[in-house]
């Protein structure tokens, strides 16, 4: 009978595939919601989602700033659109979309700091007020958004 014995380490990789190198904190500031439709809880929404996604998925150690990873960006777009017409030219759906632009400065390895935006969509019954279903959707959203940016940042397949 063969054993393994797994041992902690505290190197760059955990189980979820994430590989931080030779990072071992993560640092994410306020992303401020710079959209021209301003939903008032998103921003602390979306930084809180993201600052969670990062020390729950790596063995990375959240500090409040300067971080080996130190994440900043905005909020810049927050929008409905009519999308699918429907008889009597009426809208059957609108879509709700969530663009973030993230800046990635990582101090111990520099060619994999990146700048981009990132983008989620949701679309919803048009028989429905926004306000009805948008904190169930911005939620799956900011969620979206904060696996995307994780993988991003610390998933090389």
């Amino acid at each position: 009978m063969t054993a393994f014995v797994l041992t902690g380490c505290r190197g760059g990789y955990s189980f979820t595939g994430s590989d931080a190198g030779m990072a071992k904190t993560v640092s994410v500031l306020v992303f401020p919601n710079q959209a021209d439709l301003v939903n008032p809880q998103l921003s602390q929404s979306f930084t809180e989602q993201l600052r969670t996604t990062l020390v729950q998925q790596s063995s990375l150690a959240l500090v409040p700033r300067d971080g080996d990873l130190h994440f900043s960006g905005a909020i810049v777009n927050y929008t409905v659109t009519p999308q699918a017409p429907s008889a009597n030219e009426l809208v059957a759906l609108s879509r709700l979309t969530i663009t973030v632009k993230v800046t990635l400065v990582n101090a111990t390895d520099s060619k994999r700091s990146f700048e981009q935006l990132f983008l989620s969509t949701r679309d919803y019954s048009s028989a429905q007020d926004l306000r009805a279903v948008e904190d169930a959707l911005v939620q799956e959203m900011v969620k979206e958004l904060s696996e995307k940016i994780f993988t991003r940042a610390l998933v090389n397949w």
